[in-house]
């Protein structure tokens, strides 16, 4: 793990070039105030990150979603990520579980998604119950 510093003598850390690039990207978008590093583990649901605030972005190292069980609906699971702009940028879902419209059920296969290195404003989650994000809320 380094330390990359950032435009405003804020400092980070970072694990991959990955990260690195990431973080040059989000400091050449917008214009932050502050940097906060985020753990969060627990339901999705009522928190922070399913509200869209203009002054807010959150950049994660890792971020996860899991099903306690089978989806309520005939959608898939699935998470959509919103970029600065409140616009849909990126959509994670998990594809072996699915709604038999024949059987009127939901099957179900496995119930985790991750991905690593992403910025988002906010999320709009579908059927999924809880999360860890580990990284950081960027203020604008």
């Amino acid at each position: 793990m380094q330390q990359l510093k950032l435009k405003g003598n804020f400092v980070v850390n970072v694990e991959s070039d990955a990260q690195i690039v990431l973080w040059n990207y989000v400091q050449n978008l917008i214009a932050y105030t502050q940097i906060t590093p985020i753990y969060y583990q627990d339901a999705i649901g009522g928190s922070e990150f399913l509200t869209y605030n203009a002054g807010k972005l959150y950049l994660a190292n890792e971020i996860k979603f899991s099903l306690s069980g089978a989806p309520t609906s005939a959608t898939r699971a699935r998470i959509i990520f919103y970029n600065e702009a409140n616009a849909a940028s990126f959509v994670m879902e998990n594809d072996v579980i699915y709604w038999d419209v024949t059987l009127v059920v939901a099957t179900f296969f496995g119930n985790n998604v991750e991905t690593k290195n992403i910025y988002f404003g906010r999320l709009n989650n579908v059927d999924y119950d809880f999360m860890v994000f580990n990284g950081y809320r960027i203020t604008v």
